[in-house]
């Protein structure tokens, strides 16, 4: 998505059938009362026919229509060919209130296409590896690229481009891009509103971003938040590069749509992956509690076995710790006892570092010292030398 690679803009895609006869329909009509009314109406080239195009100049012939039947008499001669605009106008409009409505019907059939697809990932990272090539696939746009918001910088993570492979220099971008969110107006704006919106025309939009434009060589393009939990995670951007169609206001709610499921099923994943974590450590707290168990059974004889060396700081420590807490305030420091405390728990390094605000680097420390003074080998050892239930190797 640099500048060393952007393609320039080619011409718009051929209409399909019934756009093309919208599109035939609004120009007659417009040409026709230009010149039963004797105005110049306001230009709009109905790229992709949608009434955000359509509306204000059908609205601006039905009123100077109306006003001139007012002002014309009944037999004049004119009334027959203004009738007929008027009704012309109206039939336009509901065929363009259709289309519109039939296109947003289709698209949100892509959108929960793919979010069916998706569902059927089980972990977050397959879901952002496949989330842009989905938006291209069934959304209707050409490229598409999910982002990320850090402090005051705005910075690319991830593309898909219908039109060709992402480049080598395409991934050298999104890592070392970094564009200030103050220059970026419409995606600020975005992270406090929550809702999807577009640039028709990019370029001269004051709310894009210059770098941004000059680096994607977008000309039109919608941008949606991504939020699960009622937070923005993320952004996604999409366009229809490299053809010239502008993004228009159905563009956006489509992005939209498919940006609110997402997050959905992107906080779904996520909650899976960390219950599946927790059911893995319980599973180790089982194993490790049945350890101490075996080892609990044998634990007289193997301090018998043991007697002629505990002399040993290891022996030392097993017999003392279980019965007098004197002998492990002697032995461990304030923080090690916390830290020997929680590890008893089943408490693991980060979750260890975060109870105590402390770094994971310096609970591994504290471990290291407790495994030292202890004569332990591993955490098992140490859970079962501070039950006293076991002795030196």
């Amino acid at each position: 998505m640099s500048t060393t690679h952007a393609r320039p803009p080619q011409r718009a895609e051929a209409p399909a059938p019934r756009q093309h006869e919208l599109q035939r329909r609004f120009t007659d009509l417009v040409a026709d009362a230009e010149r039963l009314l004797g105005v110049k109406l306001p230009s709009a080239t109905l790229s992709e026919p949608a009434l955000v195009e359509a509306a204000p100049v059908l609205t601006a012939v039905a009123l100077l229509t109306a006003d001139e039947l007012r002002r014309l008499g009944r037999r004049s001669r004119r009334l027959p060919d203004l009738y007929e605009l008027a009704l012309r106008g109206a039939d336009l409009y509901a065929a363009l209130f259709e289309y519109s409505i039939n296109r947003r019907k289709r698209a949100l059939a892509g959108v929960e296409s793919a979010l069916g697809r998706m569902r059927c990932m089980s972990t977050a990272d397959e879901l952002i590896e496949s989330v842009c090539a989905e938006i291209v696939r069934s959304c209707g746009f050409s490229r598409a690229m999910l982002s990320r918001v850090a402090g005051a910088e705005w910075m690319p993570w991830t593309a898909h481009f219908g039109h060709r492979e992402i480049r080598e220099s395409d991934r050298e971008w999104m890592l070392n891009a970094r564009i200030p969110l103050n220059t970026m107006l419409m995606e600020r704006d975005l992270l406090v509103d929550r809702r999807a919106a577009f640039a028709a025309d990019a370029r001269t939009d004051p709310s894009t971003s210059k770098a941004f434009v000059a680096a994607t060589g977008t000309t039109s393009y919608a941008v949606a938040p991504i939020l699960p939990a009622g937070r923005v995670v993320g952004l996604l951007h999409a366009d229809h590069y490299p053809s010239l169609r502008p993004v228009d206001e159905v563009d956006c709610y489509v992005l939209d749509e498919f940006a609110d499921g997402f997050g959905r099923v992107y906080e779904r994943a996520v909650l899976l992956e960390r219950l599946n974590g927790q059911r893995d450590h319980v599973r180790e707290t089982l194993r490790a509690a049945e350890t101490i168990m075996d080892n609990l059974a044998r634990a007289e004889l193997e301090l018998a076995r043991h007697a002629d060396e505990r002399s040993m700081i290891g022996a030392a420590a097993a017999v003392s710790l279980a019965g007098e807490s004197s002998a492990l305030n002697a032995l461990l420091t304030p923080r090690e006892r916390e830290v020997i405390a929680l590890i008893v728990s089943g408490q693991s390094n980060n979750a260890i570092a975060e109870r105590l605000v402390i770094s994971e680097g310096t609970v591994k420390s504290h471990v290291k010292q407790i495994l030292r003074k202890l004569g332990a080998v591993n955490r098992s050892e140490v859970i079962a030398r501070y039950l006293g239930m076991i002795g030196p190797n």
